[in-house]
């Protein structure tokens, strides 16, 4: 963490809060709060758009949608996207297993090991790790540029394409003109520093908006892993080297900066997320590493031209490009171990190991640069009263340059090294690095029609043609019916499917016995059927009530399966799930709101897939007092039912209780916040693949307060 950084943020924003000053910006009309909101109403003004491609009320939205507004995500105190997501049904927030131990999604079950099967979308496009497809390592992707967070829990490959397996979490930007001028600064255990900054002004005839943002933050330095991999290896060779018990390594240093200037018909959008520095988590090969380091940042950049003038509708031209560099500095194993090492020079375990002592740890230094340059053309139009269709089609190419220093594996260790010290060898342009540069091309050609057959029956039937240049093409359909069944009562029913595409590292992965890559995968597919209920009293319009069954089919996942005694990437994962959602939203007073949900998840069939992170039962409540300047909000969320994977052996995972509460003033343009996150210190974990034996602990009790300043409205 470096504070002294911080601070020199802090001074410089308000130097640009003078200077933007010399612009005039409209202010913005006062809208009613969505705490007062009675919820018929509230169910009124909530639209999405990653649904269908266009905005619509989510009543209409042929998925199954949780739809969470920026004041909503303020009064919980959350700062970052998966802590917004604490309450939504069906959703669950783990670690992904190796690696950094980072935080991934599992939507209905579904995840992947770095989240690759949840597509997360900013404005529609994908914001992710291009070289394996999964969420961010290191993630913790800022909130103060954002009005809306779209979660979609059907599959969604009709629309977006590849990942979009189990959901999508899609962030919407304010629009020009709609951003808040605000600053907030907030500090907390942990040695947990927050700055946010956000401004609009007015151009002459353009609008320019800009959130910046800085988070840093040690981790919980206070709840301990007992024992790591290495424990394993000293026990194995009489070694005493392991940095256990300690704790896992979550400090981080991350700065992110949006700017939206739109001019007439052209709109540009520009996100740098920088995270500069931070721990390794549980350790890359899951034993401790309180001196190795990592550094990410993932930059994108969209143009749109709205080209409606010229047809009937509407009709934007896309030009999009994401880049993501990364950059480890890890030490697997600590200074003085003693592994098994086989004739290729990586650990193993196979009859021709040799025992190998590196004097100064077995130290790895990966990196990669990957691009995606895109261009999407997307038309909206009315057939008749009727039909509202949209097209699209779009092209993609995608690359990978990776870098790479080692002191251990293929072209690096001679057979009859027994000792190695801290001497790098660089493997980056050889057959040696752990993945050799690649591209890719593909594309796209989409049509939807959505149709009011009656007054209270819409369908929506859409399909999508995706070709890949590495591995083939895809097809996936879709069907929704929403039917108005009575004036309390709305029904709907969907079917669809959806595809995963094999990343780089799934296809083209070597020297890494842990993981090989195998370039004759094909897609995974998932085929889904998703029914609802929505039910209103509206007599009293304080109650409200919705039920969502759903049943899926995934084959062809890819698992990493021994082959050789290497474990190979190949299509033999299969899961069948049947699961349930069920919500009640209350109102009982004009001050008070209170929501409740419960999830389940009966997987009947399971095969190559390690279901131990998924929560078979969840249930949160959330309730929000709200009285004149005073909003006070509590939390709670339950997670239960974790199995281990078949031939774990170690005690069943102990469910647990989050609860979060926060209570916040607001006196004239000044808004101070108290947080207190896992109240009653639970002994909270997330499991892990059984390296480090009792899992991943989560932070204790914590707290956080905030002050923030509206101006210029």
């Amino acid at each position: 963490m470096n504070v002294r950084r911080l601070v020199r943020s802090l001074l410089f924003i308000p130097s640009l809060t003078v200077g933007q000053n010399v612009f005039s910006a409209e202010p913005d009309n006062k809208t009613e709060s969505l705490f007062e909101l009675g919820l018929n109403d509230l169910l009124n003004v909530r639209v999405v758009t990653a649904a269908a491609g266009f905005e619509q009320n989510v009543e209409e939205a042929p998925a199954s949608v949780t739809v969470i507004n920026a004041e909503e995500w303020q009064a919980m105190g959350a700062t970052r996207l998966f802590e917004a997501l604490q309450h939504v049904p069906g959703v669950h927030i783990t670690k992904a297993q190796t690696a950094f131990s980072n935080n991934r999604p599992v939507v209905r079950g579904l995840s992947g090991a770095f989240g690759q099967q949840i597509l997360i979308l900013i404005d529609g496009l994908p914001f992710r790790h291009i070289r394996d497809g999964g969420t961010l390592w290191g993630q913790r992707i800022p909130l103060n540029a954002f009005k809306r967070i779209e979660v979609i829990r059907s599959p969604g490959s009709a629309i977006y394409g590849a990942d979009a397996v189990g959901g999508i979490i899609n962030l919407v930007s304010y629009q020009p003109g709609e951003m808040p001028s605000r600053l907030t600064a907030r500090v907390g255990d942990f040695d947990t520093h927050h700055l946010e900054w956000s401004h609009k002004a007015q151009l002459g005839d353009s609008i320019l908006q800009m959130a910046l943002g800085a988070q840093t933050g040690d981790g919980d330095r206070d709840r301990i892993v007992a024992a790591d991999f290495q424990t394993t290896f000293d026990q194995m060779y009489n070694t005493s080297v392991s940095r256990a018990p300690g704790p896992m390594e979550n400090d981080h240093e991350i700065y992110s900066a949006r700017v939206q200037w739109e001019f007439r018909n052209l709109d540009l959008r520009y996100m740098n997320w920088n995270n500069r520095e931070s721990g390794n988590g549980a350790g890359v090969a899951q034993a401790l590493d309180p001196e190795g380091s990592f550094r990410q940042q993932a930059q994108t950049f969209a143009a749109t031209y709205d080209l409606s003038a010229l047809v009937s509708g509407d009709m934007n031209l896309t030009a999009a490009w994401h880049r993501v560099n990364s950059r480890l500095w890890s030490k697997v194993f600590p200074a003085g171990a003693r592994v098994p090492i086989g004739e290729d020079g990586n650990v193993g375990f196979g009859p021709n190991t040799r025992e190998v002592t590196f004097s100064e740890g077995l130290i790895g230094v990966p990196g990669n640069d990957d691009q995606a340059t895109s261009l999407q053309l997307d038309h909206i139009f009315q057939v008749g009263d009727d039909h509202r269709v949209r097209w699209a089609v779009g092209y993609e190419h995608v690359k990978t340059d990776v870098f790479e220093q080692k002191n251990f594996g293929p072209g690096v260790l001679a057979p009859e090294v027994t000792v190695v010290d801290g001497t790098l060898t660089d493997v980056t342009d050889t057959p040696y690095v752990y993945l050799p540069n690649k591209t890719r091309e593909s594309y796209f050609v989409a049509l939807q029609d959505q149709w009011q057959i009656s007054d209270s029956v819409q369908s929506t039937l859409g399909v999508r043609y995706d070709h890949y240049s590495d591995f083939g093409s895809t097809f996936n359909p879709r069907l929704g019916v929403t039917w108005q069944t009575t004036p309390h009562l709305t029904s709907k029913l969907f079917l669809g499917t959806a595809f995963r595409a094999p990343s780089f590292v799934d296809l083209y992965a070597q020297n890494n016995p842990a993981g090989m890559g195998n370039p004759n995968l094909e897609s995974e597919s998932i085929h889904t059927l998703d029914g609802g209920l929505s039910l209103n009293y509206v007599f009293t319009e304080s109650l409200h009530m919705e039920m969502n069954l759903f049943r899926y089919e995934a084959d062809n996942i890819i698992a990493f399966a021994p082959v050789g005694g290497v474990q190979v990437a190949q299509n033999s994962g299969e899961l069948e799930v049947r699961g349930l959602e069920y919500q009640v939203s209350w109102r009982p007073g004009q001050f008070l709101s209170v929501d409740v949900n419960y999830s389940l998840l009966d997987d009947s069939t399971q095969k190559d897939v390690d279901f131990s992170a998924v929560p078979k039962r969840m249930a949160n409540v959330a309730a929000h007092w709200r009285l004149s300047n005073w909003h006070w909000y509590i939390g709670a969320k339950w997670v239960g039912e974790r199995a281990r994977a078949p031939g774990d052996l170690r005690p069943a995972i102990d469910d647990y209780v989050w609860l979060d509460t926060r209570l916040q003033t607001r006196w004239q343009a000044l808004e101070v916040g108290v947080a207190l996150k896992n109240l009653t210190d639970a002994d909270a974990r997330e499991p892990s693949n059984g390296f480090i034996p009792d899992d991943y602990p989560l932070a204790g009790r914590h707290w956080l307060v905030d002050v923030t300043y509206a101006f210029g409205d």
